[in-house]
């Protein structure tokens, strides 16, 4: 596919951006590239600090089905993983449902938004943010960076792996979970409410999860926190 590639200095947002030009019509591949984020944000509604010195990259997409867009995200994680492996040697992992650490650090966060008309998706944005130096200070403790890694090779090679990839997309996504076998806490409405076995991930992305009495609970969506 060939991108249009289109570059900012300082924006709100990537997904902003580029929620504006679909609605206006861009087409499926056009992507947003800024310096940094004023108002970056991640899954449920969370800010995301986005100092110069990292990726913010956002992509238009017309999915043509439901089923379509609701996989963006791990298809996104899966792209991001493999072209941070391949641009620094070295394995990271992914954190359902969308997060990728390296050396046991958040360095990479994905936010896709889609817009539906009926029954039919109008349109897709999945932004992605990529630390690469360094992490925001103030987040250093739970938050790294890849190193020093040139952005414009990493992002397109982010849209290779995303438009051409030829990997199965479960098999990329389960080797590199780094959550199975490990006991997670369930959180709902920012609340902790459970902790359990996180067991692997489902056919449909699910996480598996095996309770203290035994029993087995699939989440489709929500956040888990896991202590590395």
């Amino acid at each position: 596919m060939d991108y249009i590639i289109k570059k900012f200095d300082t924006v709100s947002s990537t997904n902003d951006i580029a929620k504006e030009q679909a609605e206006n019509g861009a087409a499926e591949g056009t992507v947003i590239i800024a310096d940094a984020q004023e108002k970056g944000r991640g899954r449920l509604g969370r800010s995301f600090l986005s100092p110069n010195g990292g990726l913010y990259m956002s992509v238009i997409l017309r999915p043509e089905s439901f089923e379509a867009a609701v996989s963006i995200t791990t298809k996104a994680a899966v792209a991001a993983a493999l072209a941070i492996e391949k641009c620094i040697g070295e394995d990271v992992s992914i954190k359902w449902v969308n997060d990728i650490y390296y050396k046991n650090k958040k360095v990479c966060g994905i936010l896709t938004e889609s817009v539906f008309e009926v029954e039919k998706p109008k349109y897709a944005v999945w932004g992605i943010g990529v630390n690469l130096k360094t992490a925001p200070q103030e987040l250093s403790d739970i938050a790294g960076g890849i190193g020093d890694v040139d952005r414009d090779i990493l992002a397109k090679c982010i849209l290779d792996e995303f438009f051409g990839g030829t990997h199965s997309v479960f098999d990329e996504y389960s080797k590199r979970d780094m959550l199975k076998g490990k006991t997670v806490t369930v959180f709902r409405s920012g609340k902790a409410q459970y902790s359990a076995l996180a067991s692997e991930i489902t056919a449909n992305f699910g996480l598996k999860l095996i309770k203290d009495n035994g029993t087995e609970e699939i989440l489709q969506s929500g956040e888990v926190s896991v202590r590395l």
